[in-house]
This record gives C-alpha cells, structure tokens and sequence, in this order.
C-alpha cells in the first residue's frame, strides 16, 4: 500500500510537471491554447492535483504513523 502511494504521488508530480510545461511552451494549436488559458485562469487541474497529493501525503503519514504504533518492539 505505501508504495502505491509513494507511486501515486510521483505520478502527480509528473502531471504537475508536464502541465507547467504545457503551460510555458508553445501550443500546437488555437484549441489547445484556448483550454491551457482557460486552465491557467481557473488552475482547476493544478489544484486538484495539489489537493491530491497533500491528500496522499497524509494518508501516508497516518499510515506510517499506525505502523509504528503497532509494531511490537523487542
């Protein structure tokens, strides 16, 4: 489950990444430009992947967290 999480929130950083770069180069054509403005006026994309991801780091801390409680120690 943690490395699922763990690939989950690389796959968000990637997203995030191509969308920065899809945000700052040149577009192919009038419609793509048209959504990427759109996009970059509302960040509807980035925020939820920003959301996403604070999510999953969350679960991930409570979960380590859980772990830790429940490990038995010798």
């Amino acid at each position: 489950m943690l490395a699922a999480i763990d690939d989950s929130l690389a796959g968000i950083a990637d997203a995030r990444e191509a969308l920065r770069g899809m945000y700052s180069g040149p577009a192919a054509s009038d419609a793509v430009e048209t959504f990427l403005a759109e996009e970059v006026a509302t960040e509807d994309i980035t925020t939820h992947l920003t959301d996403a991801a604070r999510r999953l780091r969350a679960a991930l801390a409570r979960i380590r967290s859980h772990q830790q409680l429940t490990t038995p120690r010798l």
